[in-house]
């Protein structure tokens, strides 16, 4: 398989195990308009690559992603074009993961940030380090987390720790996500990468039928739940970005100051 058309995500495959990993380290990781769309269709690509028989989720450098820069967010604020477009790739960033079969294990430093917190928490096993810091504030900026927040902070964690966090937009620690449930450990600072391709390893050892039958076990679940926890987010989401709310967030977002316009306060 031929990876080297993706700009933005880093992937490379090594004994079995796909690296994918947001490349922009100067920059948070925030992702563009173009960094989603390669979102979208990655998972495509590795279920076709048969040398991937397992797959690594993270970041270079500190963070694993400010998620979405102002670049992105203007244009969702101001293009109907770059909205839709936007909502169809996250659909198959929410979906595809349920229906891949092979075993997909996240690693998680620095920043975790909204609409990027779903690419991480929708694979199999979990792991930050310390620094991790866990954060979705869709309400704060106008928005409803219609991008995989209900879904996942919800199946994880609860409906009330989810209502805490989501409504509230306050940060979360590595260990107090791991404490309710929605990640599945926590290393020491700068180990979560090796330690996540020690699961994925062990995974790909594994005979691949049956870890392709376990996870659709597993998965049932989640692809119940979807249509009415993503779907329905999802949609009020679309809503909420054609409010004067999130146009005037947008339009208060910093012009000049190149750190603040990749992570703005208050990111979604």
């Amino acid at each position: 398989m031929d990876y080297e058309r993706y700009e933005y995500l880093d992937i490379t495959v090594a004994d079995g195990v796909a690296s994918v990993l947001n490349n922009d380290p100067l920059r948070d990781n925030a992702f563009t308009p173009a960094a989603h769309r390669e979102w979208a269709y990655v998972y495509r690509d590795l279920a076709q690559d048969e040398d991937v028989r397992a797959i690594v989720l993270g970041g270079h450098g500190e963070h694993f992603s400010a998620g979405p820069d102002v670049e992105y967010l203007r244009a969702l604020a101001t293009d109907p074009a770059a909205r839709a477009r936007g909502f169809d790739e996250t659909e198959q960033i929410v979906y595809a993961p349920l229906t891949f079969d092979k075993p997909v294990v996240s690693a998680i430093s620095g920043s975790l940030v909204g609409g990027a917190a779903t690419y991480a928490l929708m694979a199999d096993i979990i792991v930050a380090d310390e620094t991790a810091t866990f954060v979705d504030k869709h309400v704060t900026a106008g928005l409803v987390p219609g991008d995989g927040g209900i879904l996942t902070w919800m199946t994880y964690a609860g409906v009330l720790r989810a209502k805490r966090h989501l409504l509230t937009g306050d940060p979360l620690s590595a260990h107090e996500a791991e404490r309710i449930g929605l990640i599945t450990e926590v290393v020491p600072r700068g180990e979560a990468l090796d330690a996540a391709r020690g699961y994925a390893h062990r995974l790909a050892e594994l005979p691949p039928a049956t870890i392709r039958q376990t996870k659709r076990a597993l998965n049932q679940g989640l692809r119940v739940l979807a249509p009415v926890l993503f779907d329905h987010s999802h949609a009020l989401e679309a809503l909420s970005m054609q409010t004067p709310e999130f146009r005037d967030w947008v339009a208060a977002l910093p012009h000049d100051d190149p750190a603040e316009a990749v992570h703005p306060v208050g990111s979604p």
